[in-house]
């Protein structure tokens, strides 16, 4: 199992996190008609897994002053970092704002790979997706790259 130290700067942003300061960059894209659950999935597993990174989590020693480090995650499970969720009626900007402010306050779980995506359905005609990474896994330019 292959065990990568984290850089100094995601060091930084990992002992940044915090309950009431999560560490994480946050996105929203939205989309005019309902989106495929099934092909979306095969998009990230063709785009996104390709990474190793977005396959792996971070383990933190239990020595004093040892590097946290990435590490495969042997339970890697695709469907735990896209799910699917329905905003309630009536489906608006109010209602995807309090969703969104809901998984922004929400901290990522440190025991599995750090990001996970939400496609949110019944958003008015549409649906959205709302992305969350840690800052230690990507910065913006990074997640650009990876995303597109």
């Amino acid at each position: 199992m292959t065990m990568e130290p984290l850089s100094n700067i995601d060091i930084a942003w990992l002992r940044m996190e915090g309950a009431s300061h999560p560490m994480m960059i946050t996105m929203v894209m939205t989309f005019g008609a309902p989106l495929d659950p099934g092909r979306l999935k095969a998009i990230f597993e063709a785009r996104l897994l390709q990474f190793r990174r977005f396959r792996q989590r971070v383990i933190q020693p239990t020595q004093p002053y040892a590097r946290p480090y990435w590490q495969d995650d042997p339970g890697f499970d695709l469907d735990y970092h896209l799910q699917t969720v329905s905003l309630q009626s009536p489906g608006d900007d109010a209602v995807l704002r309090d969703l969104i402010s809901e998984l922004m306050s929400t901290q990522l779980d440190l025991s599995r790979p750090l990001w996970q995506f939400h496609l949110v359905e019944d958003y008015g005609e549409g649906w959205a997706l709302v992305g969350r990474v840690h800052h230690c896994l990507a910065d913006g330019p990074a997640l650009l790259h990876v995303l597109v």
